[in-house]
């Protein structure tokens, strides 16, 4: 039989494969994107049933205005593009506003494009603060402060090596950023912290289970319980019984 008879009467699925294989792609992209949003709707579902057991309020929504610009200081949320923040529980604590969401922003477009996602818990606290950013030192700040960029330092050495602190005033960072404070960030290692203006913005990478909600917003208003009474009286707008309210 010639070679072109032999093509000709090929089998009818090889000559359909590429069709198939398509026809599976589609199928597999269709049940990634169901998939993804039942887990979204299962997760949101949970982060409810949290927010109720806080007594707080959850607004799924996403909001691309920084929660309606009351932490448009942080500078979290001033990275890449595309930023929005989502799944909200709102609420008080000790007399605090505390808001948990997930927070998205995007580096990049096309296929450069790379998004990255944050569990991130704002307080809000009557005290006027200077900023402090502490979070855990990376490799370009070891690069950094071999050229003369050096971050503030601290008498624990494992603190000093494990996180980076930048500070727009250092005694107000070293006020604040204790012996006993030291050692509680180091109890907490997973987060990273910024103080603005009335705002304490404490985020880990990735969105936060809901079972790392209660905690997280635990974490958070523990640290507050550590500032010293004296910074308080130097900085803070209220008395010490109307900050501990409940």
């Amino acid at each position: 039989m010639p070679p072109e008879r032999f093509i000709a009467a090929a089998p009818p699925v090889l000559a359909q494969g590429p069709a198939l294989l398509f026809f599976l792609f589609i199928v597999l992209v269709l049940a990634a994107i169901v998939y993804g949003y039942y887990a979204a709707m299962k997760r949101q579902d949970a982060l409810g049933k949290v927010a109720l057991e806080l007594g707080f309020e959850f607004h799924p929504a996403r909001d691309q205005t920084k929660i309606g610009g009351r932490f448009d200081r942080i500078n979290l949320l001033q990275e890449g593009h595309d930023r929005y923040t989502e799944n909200h529980l709102v609420g008080r604590i000790e007399n605090y506003s505390v808001v948990a969401c997930d927070y998205h922003y995007a580096v990049g477009s096309g296929k450069n494009r790379s998004d990255h996602y944050y569990g991130v818990v704002f307080v809000e606290i009557p005290m006027q603060m200077p900023e402090v950013r502490i979070r855990q030192e990376h490799i370009f700040d070891k690069i950094a402060a071999a050229v003369g960029f050096e971050d503030i330092d601290f008498e624990s050495a494992e603190f000093s090596k494990r996180y980076y602190v930048a500070a727009a005033d250092r005694k107000f960072a070293y006020d604040l950023i204790h012996a006993r404070a030291i050692e509680y960030l180091l109890e907490h290692p997973d987060y990273c912290w910024e103080f603005e203006s009335s705002t304490i913005a404490m985020y880990q990478s990735g969105r936060f289970k809901p079972e790392q909600i209660r905690p997280a917003i635990e974490t958070a208003v523990g640290f507050i319980r550590l500032v010293p009474e004296f910074v308080w009286q130097e900085r803070g707008t209220s008395t010490r019984e109307d900050r501990h309210v409940t």
